[in-house]
């Protein structure tokens, strides 16, 4: 926002004004990738934080000497954005994952349906050299795609082959439920999973598989040891 003689920012918003949904990040090297429901995927600059000067929740943006952030004490800049190429699939970024078990690691994002099974996981290669997506002939193409079979996923991953699924209030009480599956297996294995939960992160460490429930009041972030499918 601005222009080039006195520069400023905004909030981040969709191209009708609204706010951005943000349905999932992931942070590598030095760029934080953000799915865009109908968007695609956004990619802020992670080498180019800015502090603020002020500490104003109702102000946003550079004026003079004053740099304010709604209160917060950084601003991260947009680098670029992934949209969908005209005439490909209408896919959507419900969400976002990292799979660093694979070569080169990928990002995996999914769809989310409320009350079919149809909902997408698609993958996409990262350039091991820039940290982006990796393009040929100037488009980012997806290498690996699947139904999940599954409603409500609010997060999936990859991890070693292996496909994880976190649906939400698929059983009385509004609990969820944490799928493991991998391509060709006839039926998926089923994990107890909590109220609200959201995308995954593995942890490959301690062999750990994290959700974030979304849920006021039942904010919880939980991690459970991975098993494979």
């Amino acid at each position: 926002q601005g222009s080039v003689a006195a520069p400023s920012f905004g909030p981040v918003a969709t191209g009708s004004g609204g706010a951005l949904h943000a349905g999932g990040i992931v942070w590598w090297e030095d760029y934080l990738y953000v799915a865009d429901t109908t968007g695609g995927l956004r990619v802020f600059d992670l080498s180019n934080v800015m502090a603020a000067t002020h500490f104003d929740n109702d102000r946003i943006g550079v004026s003079g000497a004053r740099f304010d952030a709604r209160g917060y004490g950084y601003a991260v800049p947009e680098l670029m954005r992934y949209t969908r190429a005209a005439g490909s699939c209408a896919v959507r970024f419900s969400f976002v994952a990292l799979d660093r078990s694979s070569s080169p690691p990928a990002l995996v994002t999914g769809e989310y349906q409320s009350d079919n099974v149809n909902g997408r996981v698609v993958v996409w290669d990262l350039d091991a050299s820039t940290g982006l997506l990796e393009v040929r002939e100037g488009i980012a193409r997806s290498t690996a795609a699947y139904v999940g079979g599954q409603t409500r996923m609010q997060g999936a991953i990859r991890y070693e082959g292996n496909i994880y699924i976190s649906s939400s209030s698929q059983i009385t009480g509004g609990l969820g439920r944490l799928y493991r599956t991998r391509p060709g297996l006839d039926e998926s294995r089923i994990t107890a999973w909590v109220y609200g939960a959201e995308d995954l992160y593995i942890d490959r460490e301690r062999d750990i598989i994290w959700t974030a429930a979304e849920h006021p009041g039942d904010r919880d972030v939980v991690g459970i040891p991975i098993r494979v499918p």
